[in-house]
């Protein structure tokens, strides 16, 4: 019987499927190998355009920080110009308010009320004065009330006065706050 070797037939056989398995194998190894640079190139891209992106919004917001310091500078030197403006209209007021008083003081006075004192601490006046009879001194009281530099006038004394005539007249003291705002 006659015997054929068919053993190095198979092994090149073998050898052929091992040779193109590892050409494939190569292959697919550079394929994956491609793929993988190509995604990892594509989210450095992504990356860099991020990171430019977070430098961009940083410098916008540095230069928005300038601007709302300038504006927060503004707003102080606004306040402390309101401040000057309302001291030089209180100093202005103070100024005139007193003579303007003691002009609607002289307009308020009925024909027969005459002021023997008037005295005024840190706003708080004191008229002391006299009349003729209460109607007068009632008057007196209403047209303060009326005008717009005395406020809160209260009566605290009213007293009638005898003279060697037996017709007497009416001694009074007044009080309340005096406003040179108006």
């Amino acid at each position: 019987m006659i015997r054929v070797n068919l053993l190095p037939v198979r092994a090149a056989k073998r050898q052929e499927k091992g040779r193109v398995q590892l050409v494939i194998g190569v292959f697919v190894l550079f394929i994956a190998l491609a793929v993988n640079w190509v995604w990892a190139n594509m989210n450095q891209n992504a990356l860099d355009r991020e990171r430019q992106n977070v430098k961009r919004v940083k410098a916008e917001i540095a230069q928005l920080d300038k601007i709302i310091g300038k504006v927060t500078e503004l707003d102080e030197r606004k306040k402390e110009l309101v401040r000057k403006l309302e001291i030089l209209d209180k100093l202005r007021k103070a100024r005139t308010g007193p003579v303007k008083m003691m002009d609607a003081l002289s307009r308020a006075m009925p024909k027969d009320v005459w002021l023997t004192r008037f005295e005024e601490k840190a706003g708080q006046i004191t008229i002391v004065g006299g009349a003729i009879d209460n109607d007068d001194v009632g008057e007196f009281i209403s047209m303060l009330q009326r005008s717009p530099y005395f406020k809160d006038i209260l009566l605290k004394k009213s007293q009638r006065s005898k003279n060697q005539d037996d017709e007497g007249t009416v001694e009074f003291t007044l009080t309340g706050m005096a406003d040179y705002s108006a």
